[in-house]
């Protein structure tokens, strides 16, 4: 490179130099900074948009009637309808086939496992049905599956004291 250089006349020199001092500062811009800026800008307007549907859910929300959830002290307590009952409703929505296990334990408490079932057939089930069949959940995991819609879930069901 050194005897490339040596080589040149001065004025060639000076246009190499000159050459080398813009295209350096000219890559640099193209290929480090403009892509950067773009991600960044790209990143500003996903942030936007995430604040205004945040925004747009909470307007939602405030709009809509308040919901009680849970049973009041006042609420009359129904007595627990037993295995044979939550089966009947299991069979009813549908989702006895996805049952892994269906446990009754010492005093009355009722285990659920679901190894695979649709999470929103499962969960419509439980909003409807839970406020009748006169036991409190005192255990629930549930576990995304393999596929989308699909999960795993226990569910622990106590009858109340008294």
């Amino acid at each position: 490179m050194i005897e490339f250089m040596l080589r040149r006349s001065g004025r060639e020199r000076f246009l190499l130099g000159l050459l080398g001092m813009i295209i350096l500062p000219l890559a640099v811009i193209f290929v480090l900074l403009l892509p950067l800026q773009q991600t960044r800008d790209a990143a500003r307007v996903a942030r936007a948009e995430a604040q205004a549907l945040q925004e747009w859910v909470y307007a939602r929300a405030a709009e809509q009637p308040p919901q009680v959830t849970g049973v009041s002290a006042a609420a009359p307590q129904v007595p627990p309808i037993g295995s044979a009952g939550i089966e009947a409703g299991l069979i009813a929505a549908g989702l006895r086939g996805n049952i892994a296990g269906l446990d009754v334990r010492d005093g009355g408490v009722i285990v659920l496992r679901f190894d695979v079932v649709e999470f929103v057939p499962l969960a419509n089930w439980i909003s409807d049905a839970s406020r009748g069949w006169g036991y409190d959940i005192t255990g629930f995991h549930i576990q995304a599956g393999s596929e989308p819609g699909l999960v795993a879930a226990s569910l622990t069901l106590t009858p109340p004291p008294g």
